[in-house]
Parts: structure tokens; C-alpha cells; sequence
């Protein structure tokens, strides 16, 4: 965990399970997988803050192997 003024950061590794269900010409695939991201929590206010996930995910399925997936959310600290 980086904390730099009220920025908070992390990074994580996994492993996971990849299930695609297409059918059709895509058919069916599924494949353990790798996970590799970065999050930040970035406070707006006391009990707000905005939340920030980058992760790369590499699993061998047939239609691809590289996956990318981004989020950006609002937290609300009760």
C-alpha cells in the first residue's frame, strides 16, 4: 500500500477462473488465468472519495489471451 498526502494506492496479483459463454460462431471456452492490477482511493472529502481500478488479465482461451479492464467509482464512507 503507497499513501502519498490523501492518495492511497495498491497493487495486487491473482489468480482466477475465466468462464466465456458465446455460443454461436465464439462457442464456449474456459481457462485459469493470471491477474495483475492497481487500485487508488483518491478522497474528495471526509466521507467521499473517488475509486480508480487498472488490470491486465492473461488467461489461454481460444478468441484471446490478453484481457484489459478499467473502473472508476465513488466511494461513500458511512
Amino acid at each position: 500500500l503507497y499513501v502519498e498526502g490523501g492518495f492511497k494506492s495498491g497493487l495486487y496479483l491473482g489468480l482466477g477462473l475465466y468462464d466465456l459463454r458465446g455460443g454461436g460462431a465464439l462457442g464456449d471456452d474456459s481457462s485459469l488465468g493470471l491477474v495483475l492490477g492497481i487500485t487508488g482511493h483518491l478522497p474528495v472529502s471526509e466521507r467521499l472519495s473517488v475509486l480508480l481500478e487498472l488490470s491486465g488479465h492473461y488467461a489461454a482461451l481460444d478468441q484471446t489471451q490478453f484481457l484489459l479492464m478499467g473502473h472508476v467509482g465513488v466511494g461513500y464512507r458511512f
